[in-house]
């Protein structure tokens, strides 16, 4: 995600490359959210995971993958 920011910026901003980033945040974000609730599920301590995924996850997990309206858009 880090990359993809720093060659938006590098390349001048350009107004046609927004929807590959937007796609690029909108799935790394996800991804992120999906493997810190799997860390989370496999914690041995069932008290303190309840007590990170309360931490990590105060509004539930809410990061969705890409819509297909974006999806399609980040192709063009």
């Amino acid at each position: 995600m880090s990359c993809a920011l720093k060659r938006f910026e590098d390349e001048g901003f350009k107004a046609e490359d927004l929807p590959l980033l937007e796609w690029n945040y909108r799935s790394t974000l996800h991804e992120i959210q999906t493997r810190l609730d799997e860390v989370l599920t496999n914690l041995p301590m069932r008290p303190a995971a309840w007590l990170l995924r309360i931490v990590a996850f105060p509004l539930a997990r809410h990061r969705r993958l890409p819509s297909d309206r974006l999806t399609h858009a980040a192709r063009s």
